[in-house]
């Protein structure tokens, strides 16, 4: 089983260390051969180009610019896949300079083999919102025949969806779907879910954090989903977290 608060620790340690042939270890040890590091506008594969990426981001800013990187308290995962925020502090105390998150995914051996790094806030996409808001509308559609037609808009037919709660994989489409009427009773007594703020993502990826409410506005949960996208932009695998959700609703 993999240790995902000490695979985190280990990530976050390598951006503060000042030694370069420490560094250099903890890369390889953390990440696989092939791995990647992916940001908003670049991307870096191989233990040379993580090694020069991670190193010049010290100099800049831990070496020169006196902050240290410190990971958030929303760690989650399931599977290969796990999630959390980061924040940069200066060292001698004081506000976050900077926020962001990644979406680290794993081998079999619990090796990083991409690295999804975002900035927060998210940069606002008018695409991005409309694949996201289409996609909670799968999970609102109380319909089964609307919710099926919706689910196949944005799904590709072998797609996946991996729910943190039950720590299971459904693939294809009808198994989705399942999962999906399955998740809460309250859509039926008209919970919907929204998005809390912009859509974000790069390449291939979307990431996306939301709220449960009913048609009062009271929440019932908040949650984080992160869709991977084929090549004609249809989700190829979906992971859901719910990170609080409220009981006796």
């Amino acid at each position: 089983m993999i240790n995902y608060r000490d695979l985190v620790e280990r990530y976050m340690a390598i951006w503060n260390e000042p030694d370069p042939t420490a560094r250099r270890r903890a890369v390889e040890e953390l990440w696989a051969p092939t791995g990647e590091h992916f940001v908003q506008t670049y991307g870096f594969q191989g233990y040379d180009a993580i090694e020069g990426r991670v190193g010049r981001a010290h100099t800049q800013w831990v070496r020169d610019g006196g902050y240290l990187f410190l990971a958030g308290d929303d760690l989650a995962g399931h599977g290969n896949l796990v999630k959390f925020s980061w924040e940069m502090v200066p060292a001698a105390g004081g506000e976050a300079a900077s926020t962001g998150f990644d979406v680290l995914v794993l081998d079999d051996e619990g090796r990083i083999l991409i690295d999804h790094q975002f900035n927060n806030p998210a940069v606002p996409s008018v695409e991005r919102n409309e694949l996201a808001d289409r996609y909670l509308a799968v999970w609102n559609e109380p319909d089964q025949a609307r919710r099926r037609e919706r689910l196949a808009a944005v799904w590709a037919p072998g797609g996946t969806l991996v729910d943190a709660e039950t720590g299971g994989t459904a693939s294809g489409l009808a198994a989705v779907e399942k999962v999906v009427a399955a998740a809460d009773p309250r859509i039926a007594a008209g919970y919907r879910s929204r998005r809390t703020g912009d859509a974000d993502g790069h390449r291939d990826v979307l990431r996306l954090h939301w709220e449960l409410r009913s048609a009062e506005g009271r929440r019932a949960a908040d949650g984080f989903d992160f869709l991977v996208l084929d090549s004609d932009g249809r989700i190829s695998a979906g992971h859901r977290f719910v990170e609080r959700a409220e009981p006796g609703i």
